[in-house]
């Protein structure tokens, strides 16, 4: 695996709310949420970006693993550590 780099990612997360409200609600009670995730970057496509929580000491491994459509991502940062 290729060295991978520790990021912060900011993201819209979407919601589903299957309850009956009146479209006057919608406002007030169908919202999206501004989210921070942390992780490895790991290798996605263009549809998708990948990253996990985990990662093993030999590099090998991950777990933990967040998958975010890149229409809901905001930015990503990468983050200063040594490693």
């Amino acid at each position: 695996m290729r060295q991978s780099k520790l990021v912060i990612v900011e993201w819209d997360d979407i919601e589903s709310n299957p309850s009956w409200m009146r479209i006057d609600e919608l406002d007030e009670r169908a919202k999206t949420w501004k989210c921070s995730s942390v992780g490895w970057k790991m290798p996605s496509d263009r549809k998708t970006l990948r990253i996990a929580a985990t990662r093993a000491k030999d590099k090998e491994k991950v777990a933990d693993v967040t998958s975010i459509p890149r229409g809901c991502v905001r930015s990503v940062k990468e983050l200063d550590i040594c490693h």
